[in-house]
């Protein structure tokens, strides 16, 4: 699902030097929440 968002992004907004600096924090806020959800996981 979190790829399909990507992906859908990626598409819908033009890569420009403005535009990439905002998919690199969406980028690791993606890493971060799926860290935090593995992590989760692993107490319950």
């Amino acid at each position: 699902m979190e790829k399909v968002l990507t992906n859908r992004g990626l598409k819908r907004s033009p890569i420009t030097s403005i535009s990439f600096p905002s998919f690199t924090i969406a980028k690791s806020k993606g890493a971060n929440f799926r860290r935090t959800r593995t992590k989760s996981s692993l107490e319950d």
